[in-house]
């Protein structure tokens, strides 16, 4: 069983598209799911503890931790459960009116191969997350959900950054792999 699964990842790094094989890509899996991206310059991943903050995989800046780092980008795989991305992203926003005092949102559109929803959130007017939930095809039972989170001054900087990150994602589950 191994030595199956070790082909496998040593096939869809083979097939990996070419922007992903210009830097190191990582490969991020669990059960029933597997993706690559590659980190952003200036931005180290962290899968090990990702458990313990609801997370599959997140991304600090340098060598600081989640607690020290100026803004953090993470990604978060859920089931679908029949819902489309845009009524997950409406959830989400509702969520997040339900426990914050104040919720402004920005328009924050990206243009992808995949379906995508995505929205910028202004909360209590000190914190800024930008939220892109992507659904990487109807074989797939998973949808992703990308955020950078960070101090309202700060967020803003990594923009560039968080879009490189969603650019470089490639789905690997299912039947057949998909890039951004």
């Amino acid at each position: 069983m191994t030595k199956r699964i070790l082909i496998v990842v040593f096939l869809l790094i083979m097939i990996m598209p070419s922007r992903a094989q210009e830097k190191d890509a990582l490969i991020i899996h669990g059960q029933g799911w597997m993706f690559g991206v590659v980190e952003p310059k200036g931005w180290r991943c962290h899968t090990k503890d990702a458990h313990r903050h609801h997370m599959n995989a997140y991304f600090c800046l340098g060598k600081k931790k989640i607690d020290k780092s100026p803004a953090i980008m993470h990604i978060s795989v859920y089931g679908k459960g029949g819902d489309t991305v845009q009524q997950s992203l409406a959830y989400d926003i509702e969520n997040y009116k339900k426990h914050s005092k104040t919720l402004e949102l920005q328009d924050f559109q990206l243009e992808a191969n995949w379906e995508i929803a995505s929205a910028k959130y202004v909360i209590d007017d000190k914190t800024m997350d930008y939220v892109c939930f992507v659904d990487p095809g109807k074989n797939s039972q998973f949808y992703l959900v990308l955020v950078l989170h960070g101090a309202k001054e700060e967020s803003p900087k990594y923009e560039s950054d968080f879009l490189s990150l969603i650019k470089s994602l490639y789905w690997m589950s299912g039947k057949s792999g998909m890039g951004l």
